[in-house]
């Protein structure tokens, strides 16, 4: 464990997500590339380089145009200022709250945090003429809760968790969705629960499994029953997705991403 004396505790849980999301992401490229049935060694462009994950990912940015450098700049100067905005104000407007409330709260600035990272990864890759596939892709517009988890939210993750543990079992489709939830859960447990427990020894071990085995009985009962009631589809959707928004937005992540102090 790394001393507390080197760097405050709202610094020292970001360092310990930070390091465990980098072996996460190593391991994930390893997978992937495993997978795929590709060897490590003909793939280090991918091991080494890719922003994303999944060697599919990977292999599709390769094909993608040149991205709009002078949008992206537009964008860089609307969201880059809201972030400074976001980092300087909420926690500090929220420290007296009760943390479900600020679990609420902080949806919006996560989603805004999001954006920016994919903003920063664009503007990285733009300078060689590359485009990357967008982290998310108009959740807004989702019409179900697979529709959200599937395409439209956090692909980095989900186009792994597709190509690495729903394909492989795609001839049993709920075994295929157990998994990838619960593999999705517990990565999350790793990246939030386990640096909230070093260094506060706050135990939320289970939100986040708990979180997403919701999102799988959700998509279970859409399948099931509202196929035939096409318009309850979004509401369920935002209410499935949100109303359990505190299990994963809880005090671990919102510390990690300083979108909250202690009280």
């Amino acid at each position: 464990m790394l001393s507390p004396g080197i760097f405050s505790a709202e610094w020292l849980i970001t360092l310990y997500y930070l390091v465990i999301l980098t072996i996460v992401i190593v391991v994930a490229k390893v997978a992937s590339t495993f997978v795929a049935g590709r060897t490590l060694r003909g793939e280090a462009r991918f091991l080494l380089l890719a922003p994303v994950l999944s060697i599919s990912s990977w292999q599709q940015m390769l094909l993608l145009g040149r991205p709009d450098k002078r949008s992206l700049l537009y964008k860089g100067m609307i969201f880059l200022p809201l972030m400074v905005i976001v980092f300087l104000w909420v926690p500090t407007l929220t420290s007296e709250m009760a943390w479900w409330v600020r679990s609420y709260l902080a949806i919006l600035p996560f989603w805004l945090l999001i954006e920016t990272i994919q903003l920063l990864v664009e503007l990285c890759w733009s300078q060689v003429n590359r485009s990357v596939p967008p982290i998310s892709q108009h959740p807004l517009v989702a019409k179900s809760v697979a529709d959200f988890w599937g395409r439209r939210w956090n692909r980095l993750f989900g186009d792994w968790l597709r190509q690495v543990c729903f394909r492989p079992l795609a001839r049993q489709p709920i075994l295929a969705l157990t998994v990838t939830f619960v593999i999705s859960g517990l990565i999350h447990e790793l990246l939030v629960s386990l640096p909230l427990w070093l260094v506060y020894r706050v135990n939320c071990f289970g939100w986040m499994v708990g979180y997403f085995l919701l999102q799988l009985l959700a998509i279970l009962i859409e399948r099931q029953w509202l196929r035939q009631f096409p318009r309850l589809n979004r509401p369920f959707v935002w209410l499935v997705v949100l109303i359990p928004a505190p299990l994963i937005l809880n005090q671990g992540t919102l510390l990690i991403f300083h979108l909250a102090i202690l009280s």
